[in-house]
């Protein structure tokens, strides 16, 4: 008796339901754990604190500090063009995964990465310099600056992606 190979389904239903936003309670945990887990790290490592003697007493580290904060705010206004400004003013989706043969995404995603990565290293750098008040140390610590940085932006990061996904705005792909 000759076995016949099982049939597979052309569109299994994991497909079907991928463009479709998930639920709201989906969201709450998937991005409420970075919101929970980045609200404690800078509570822990005192980003406020640290970030606010900084400012005030370093005068360079001012300067990177400022940087790191500008830097912060072009991130978050990027993805907010990217998640809200694009699906729900221009009415598309760009087509995220080819990334590259968009005009508009072509420059945007090295920025965006750029604003993350220099960010992020301009935080260390300037927290690096900041004070604790409660151990009398005089800087905060290489690896301290990091953990805070990081919480930061997993933070900011996990409140931008609780933005609901808009649904049936279709994907724009670029026609050769």
């Amino acid at each position: 008796m000759s076995r016949q190979p099982e049939r597979r389904l052309s569109n299994p239903p994991e497909l079907l339901t991928m463009d479709y936003p998930a639920s709201a309670a989906h969201a709450i945990v998937k991005h409420g754990k970075y919101i929970v887990l980045g609200g404690l790290g800078c509570w822990w490592t005192d980003m406020y604190g640290v970030g606010k003697r900084v400012w005030e007493e370093e005068r360079w580290m001012k300067s990177v500090l400022g940087l790191a904060m500008i830097l912060h705010a072009l991130t978050i206004t990027i993805f907010l063009y990217l998640v809200l400004f694009l699906p729900y003013i221009r009415g598309y989706i760009p087509n995220y995964p080819e990334w590259q043969k968009s005009t508009r995404l072509r420059f945007l995603v090295p920025t965006l990465t750029s604003s993350i990565f220099v960010g992020w290293c301009s935080f260390v750098l300037a927290l690096t310099q900041g004070g604790d008040g409660l151990s009398g140390r005089r800087h905060m610590g290489m690896i301290s600056a990091m953990a805070g940085s990081t919480a930061f932006f997993a933070f900011t990061l996990g409140c931008l992606g609780m933005i609901p996904s808009p649904r049936g705005v279709p994907i724009r792909r670029k026609t050769p």
